[in-house]
């Protein structure tokens, strides 16, 4: 391991073909990776497929080699140069791309949340299973397939992931995040539809994630949730929710988009703090740096690295090295992305069943210009 807390990679074998369907928000960012050598040494982009022609030639500008696609997948599913696909649509049509593409014997890469709702995330998984046992009595070859969480991209997260087996705080016993960001200034977000629901399922659920991995066990009952309106908008909510995992460990969560959005210099409120019988991890960060800190009997950092979002570009890398190793090793599994939709679904349900406080109104966003 290095210093950012990254393992040693197989020596890559040779670049491999990818088409990417999507080129939205977050659809982009991965086009913009894949097109970069240097930010994807292990992947050539073939194509790019989406409905908007002006997403495509923003795609294009990025990516001016690939072959551009706005109508049907087929073609880039025909190539056999193609071994895998990204997919990075809205979530409505995810389900149904990702089933086409492991149809046509491609590996998939899908962003998160897998479908728009966890009922829809759980059939998905089932349709997988079930698509991928018929494969295998036709002795077809296996295909890998993951969802990006991207918390378990992020260095210094796999590092205090590995430190916590390593014992390097002795028992964990509780695990503290939160991640509260400003968005837009704008009173017109008091009414914009959010497909993929509220904060803590759409956003929040990387970080439900990151509990259930860190702390190497499953959510139990004991759990409760708890919410805010800031506003009176429908989805500006401020989530807080604590429990217990089923190994003893305790957490608590907060998650919004509320924070500090009015204020005249907004700042980022993440951070993730592992607390344990012998000592504590925490890493936080503000969208520009990051800060990674241990206190244990044997090891004491105090680190800081500068903030690279998604980290795209390892989430690539590592399932260039799966395909080599026919082995997702730290990559999730698709049933690990329907664990995090369907609690942190189970989150926002809880906390919206309760009276839910409301502060401000529309006349708040003119108050603060």
């Amino acid at each position: 391991m290095n210093a950012s807390g990254a393992l040693p990679h197989l020596q890559p074998s040779r670049s491999r073909g990818i088409a990417a369907i999507g080129a939205g928000h977050m659809g982009i960012d991965h086009i913009a990776t894949l097109a970069n050598p240097a930010a994807a040494p292990r992947w050539h982009l073939l194509h790019v497929c989406d409905l908007s022609t002006g997403r495509l030639r923003l795609a294009r500008e990025m990516a001016p080699h690939a072959a551009l696609h706005t109508g049907d997948i087929d073609v880039l599913l025909a190539d056999p140069a193609v071994e895998a696909i990204t997919v990075n649509t809205p979530s409505a049509v995810r389900p149904g791309i990702v089933l086409r593409a492991l149809a046509a014997g491609k590996h998939v890469l899908c962003e998160k949340p897998l479908a728009p709702a966890p009922a829809a995330a759980r059939q998905l998984a089932e349709d997988i299973g079930c698509l991928l046992e018929k494969r295998s009595a036709a002795g077809q070859s296996p295909l890998l397939l993951t969802c990006n969480l991207f918390s378990r991209n992020i260095p210094w997260l796999r590092r205090a992931h590995d430190l916590i087996r390593e014992g390097a705080i002795g028992q964990l016993a509780i695990i503290r995040t939160a991640h509260c960001t400003p968005k837009w200034k704008d009173p017109s977000r008091l009414t914009r539809p959010r497909p993929e629901g509220h904060t803590l399922h759409n956003c929040g659920m990387h970080y439900v994630d990151l509990i259930r991995w860190l702390s190497g066990s499953e959510f139990t009952d004991d759990a409760t949730c708890r919410a805010t309106r800031f506003w009176g908008g429908e989805y500006e909510l401020h989530f807080m929710a604590q429990g217990r995992m089923a190994n003893g460990c305790a957490w608590d969560l907060h998650n919004s988009f509320c924070y500090t959005s009015l204020a005249r210099d907004p700042r980022n409120w993440s951070v993730v703090e592992c607390i344990g019988t012998r000592g504590v991890i925490s890493a936080r960060h503000d969208f520009h740096d990051a800060r990674f800190e241990v206190r244990g009997p044997a090891l004491t950092l105090d680190e800081t690295f500068s903030y690279e979002s998604k980290q795209l570009s390892r989430y690539y890398d590592d399932f260039a090295c799966a395909l080599d190793t026919a082995d997702l090793g730290r990559l999730p599994r698709i049933m690990d992305a329907v664990i995090a939709s369907e609690f942190s679904q189970r989150l926002v349900d809880q906390a919206l069943a309760g009276p839910v406080p409301n502060f401000g109104d529309a006349s708040t966003f003119s108050l603060s210009s």
